[in-house]
């Protein structure tokens, strides 16, 4: 008998994907301040990302349909943060759920709400064109050293230049993430700078400049 190995399936997901992009990000993002904030919390900002007009999430999936990883991000991160404070009141619930599970949340709370209040009124202006911000990607641990995270990383590429992006940008952790690092670089990503986050956690950014004829793999 013969079995293919075929390339998983990337599509758009949808409402009823929620629970298992959840689940991945948590197993993926054990120690991250959105997986400490609960499921419940997860459940509500990704479903803001579907709901959002400018969110994207994409995931992959194989032969048997089970999800093996996802790519979210948006474009035109300071209007998604403009959206996420109005609809503020979403997260009030899932909030208290985290804060009652881990009171020591409650500072990383506020910085972080200060944090998407400043975004969402200022646009990057150190690079020009439209914005899409890439915030996570997520491999289920039976999915790893398969290639997922190269393959949601192209779509989400060609997902942001059909759209009409003009760069994305990303920021993950300075210290101690080497394998991470090393991904985004070559994968067609450049350093951009290092910025402090709440909490004092070091985070390197990068950025990638799109042009419309261009493809980046890596082989």
């Amino acid at each position: 008998m013969i079995i293919e190995n075929r390339s998983p399936i990337v599509r758009v997901a949808t409402f009823s994907d929620i629970p298992d992009v959840v689940e991945i990000h948590i197993a993926a993002f054990p120690s991250f301040f959105l997986t400490q904030m609960g499921p419940a919390f997860l459940s509500a900002y990704y479903n803001l990302v579907i709901s959002h007009t400018d969110g994207i999430l994409l995931l992959t999936e194989g032969d048997n349909h089970e999800t093996s990883g996802f790519v979210a991000g948006s474009m035109n991160p300071a209007q998604f943060y403009q959206v996420m404070s109005k609809r503020k009141w979403e997260f009030v619930l899932p909030i208290a759920l985290g804060v009652i599970n881990n009171p020591s949340l409650i500072g990383r709370i506020l910085e972080n709400y200060q944090k998407s209040r400043k975004f969402s009124k200022v646009e990057n202006t150190s690079h020009p064109g439209t914005p899409c911000e890439l915030t996570s990607i997520g491999v289920a641990s039976s999915s790893e050293n398969r290639g997922i995270g190269k393959i949601l990383t192209n779509a989400f590429i060609e997902e942001v230049r059909g759209r009409g992006g003009s760069y994305i940008t990303l920021t993950t952790d300075a210290l101690d993430n080497d394998r991470v690092n090393s991904f985004y670089v070559k994968n067609g990503f450049t350093f951009s700078i290092k910025i402090v986050a709440p909490g004092q956690r070091i985070m390197n950014e990068y950025v990638m400049h799109l042009a419309p004829s261009e493809v980046i793999v890596d082989k």
